[in-house]
């Protein structure tokens, strides 16, 4: 599923990390080698766009979380590249709220049988 990760490109991070932010890639196919996953983004874009994958440039996935759990939404969306012409046309604002249904917790309801 590519919208439970995302991908953080041009950061320099990835030179240190054997290209740890290409998350989709890496979720999507684990036995990539590190040194495949940015060509096999480039050939992806397409499918990221039709997906609706999160991309973000110049951060690092550090840099992703803090700010997250800063709720700085509006300087993460500055930094989301996207990968198509769908994504494209979505503003700043529709970014942010994208952002934030992606954050909405997950509730899991268990359902169990008394004995």
């Amino acid at each position: 599923d590519y919208t439970l990760t995302y991908n953080c490109i041009a950061c320099a991070d990835n030179s240190k990390s054997y290209n740890d932010g290409y998350h989709i890639q890496h979720h999507a196919n684990s036995r990539l080698h590190w040194s495949e996953l940015p060509t096999t983004f480039l050939q992806q874009l397409q499918l990221h766009d039709d997906k609706d994958a999160l991309v973000f440039q110049g951060i690092g996935v550090f840099d992703v979380g803090l700010a997250v759990f800063t709720n700085r939404l509006s300087w993460l969306a500055d930094h989301i590249v996207p990968c198509g012409l769908k994504q494209a046309q979505r503003s700043k604002q529709e970014w942010i709220q994208l952002l934030q249904q992606r954050l909405q917790p997950v509730i899991i309801i268990i359902h169990t049988t008394q004995p």
